[in-house]
C-alpha cells in the first residue's frame, strides 16, 4: 500500500501537481474521517449498552445529567427523551457510555416523604389522634411496605409542630402514584379536622 501510494504521488509530482498540498489535504481528510469514524464507534457502543445493560426503555421516566422526561425514541445513533415541559430532547448514544442514568421507572417502591405541619395550639393529644389514624390509613394499603410507614411528630419550630409522613408503596406508573398520594392527603386533612388540629400558616 505504501508503495502505491508513493507510485501515485510521484505520477502526480511528473505532471505537475502540487504533492504537498494534496498530501496535506489527504492528512486532514484523515483526521475529519477519523473524527467521525470515532463519533460513530461511540454512538454503536452507546446503542450496544442500551441494549444489554438495558438501562432503560420506551416509557420509562429518566433523568440523565440535567435531563429529565420520559423515553420517546431509541435509534442508533441517539435517544429522544420528551421533558415534563414537552419539550423533546435528543442525546447523542455516545454520552451514555459515561453518564448516570437514573430510572425511576425501574423503582420496586415508590416514596413519599414530606412534612406537614400545624399550629402551636394544637393538643397533644388531637395530634396523638392524628398521627395514630393517618398511620393506620397507610397500613391498610395492601400495596404498602408495613416496615418502612413513618407518621411522627418530629420537630417544634417558630413555623409550627412539624409531623413527619413516609411511605413507600408498590404501584405500577406515576399517575397511580400520584391518585394514592391525593387519596392520602385528603384522608389527613379530613383527619386532621376530626382531630382538632389546624395546620399553620406559612411564615410571611
Amino acid at each position: 500500500a505504501t508503495l502505491l501510494t508513493g507510485g501515485f504521488l510521484l505520477v502526480l509530482a511528473t505532471i505537475g501537481v502540487n504533492v504537498a498540498g494534496v498530501v496535506t489535504g489527504l492528512g486532514l481528510g484523515g483526521i475529519v474521517v477519523a473524527l467521525a469514524a470515532k463519533d460513530s464507534v461511540e454512538n454503536l457502543f452507546g446503542s450496544l449498552s442500551i441494549l444489554f445493560d438495558m438501562p432503560f426503555a420506551i416509557g420509562d421516566w429518566v433523568k440523565i445529567d440535567k435531563v429529565d422526561g420520559v423515553v420517546e425514541q431509541i435509534n442508533l445513533r441517539s435517544t429522544k427523551i420528551r421533558t415534563f415541559e414537552d419539550t423533546l430532547i435528543t442525546l447523542p448514544n455516545a454520552n451514555l457510555i459515561r453518564a448516570a442514568v437514573e430510572n425511576y421507572g425501574a423503582r420496586r417502591q415508590r416514596r413519599q416523604r414530606f412534612t406537614l405541619r400545624f399550629k402551636h395550639a394544637s393538643s397533644p393529644e388531637g395530634l396523638e389522634q392524628f398521627c395514630g389514624e393517618f398511620r393506620a390509613f397507610l397500613l391498610a394499603e395492601p400495596r404498602m411496605n408495613t416496615e418502612k410507614v413513618y407518621v411522627e411528630v418530629s420537630e417544634i419550630e417558630i413555623s409550627g409542630i412539624g409531623v413527619l409522613v413516609q411511605w413507600f408503596v408498590e404501584v405500577p406508573d406515576f399517575n397511580t402514584e400520584a391518585r394514592f398520594r391525593h387519596d392520602a392527603l385528603l384522608f389527613a386533612s379530613r383527619v386532621a379536622k376530626e382531630s382538632g388540629i389546624e395546620f399553620a400558616e406559612p411564615p410571611r
